[in-house]
């Protein structure tokens, strides 16, 4: 059974109560809320309302604010978002992580002593670096904090902003000639996985953009 336009903006309402406001979660979520009523409304003699409330019954656990030790206390969001968000980080991290890793371990095994002049080489141009990587995160952080629709991207995105604090550190150190190239690998390292996230936020974007247009 088809839900008519109040019905629909009934359940809309709901998910505004419930702070669901991520773009992407909240499509997926909608659409699995209607089908449930409209497969109920189908089998069961009954009328919207009863359904409506035992749905909606089942979410509120799920939809109710929840934080994350691997994301960081401090970044809240409904407790299936957190789920979602965490599967996410540790899939795109372990990527990233690879990609980055192997190479230099690669570089050790088959060269170490030109593996240590390319080292040498990037600690002395570590100020730019540095700087370079804290304007990309920054911007990043910046754009993702100001723009109306947000993903679990961003969500995932505004958990790391403890980069621009590195990116600080950094900075300071490498001005006053101290170095240290393992907090610049570890940064560098962020920031690529920074960029992945703003790169899948702005494919969730597109497709939430072209879902709206049709």
């Amino acid at each position: 059974m088809e839900l008519t336009d109040n019905q629909i903006q009934r359940i809309s309402n709901y998910l505004d109560t419930k702070g669901v406001k991520l773009i992407d979660f909240r499509i997926e979520i909608f659409d699995h809320i209607i089908s449930q009523i409209e497969q109920k409304l189908e089998i069961e003699n009954t009328n919207f309302e009863t359904i409506f409330y035992q749905v909606t019954d089942g979410w509120n656990k799920q939809l109710n604010t929840d934080s994350s030790f691997l994301l960081g206390w401090a970044y809240s969001s409904p407790k299936t978002v957190i789920k979602k968000a965490k599967k996410i980080h540790k899939k795109l991290y372990t990527k990233v992580a690879l990609l980055i890793s192997i190479p230099i371990f690669l570089g050790m095994l088959l060269n170490l002593s030109l593996f240590k002049i390319v080292l040498d080489a990037v600690n002395s141009q570590g100020l730019l670096i540095a700087s370079v990587f804290s304007i990309i995160s920054g911007f990043i952080i910046y754009k993702s904090r100001r723009e109306i629709n947000k993903t679990v991207y961003s969500f995932l995105i505004k958990t790391q902003e403890t980069q621009l604090f590195l990116g600080g550190i950094l900075l300071f150190m490498y001005s006053f000639d101290v170095p240290s190239i393992e907090i610049l690998i570890l940064f560098t390292f962020s920031n690529c996985y920074l960029i992945v996230l703003n790169f899948k936020h702005r494919k969730e974007k597109e497709k939430y953009t072209l879902l709206i247009e049709k």
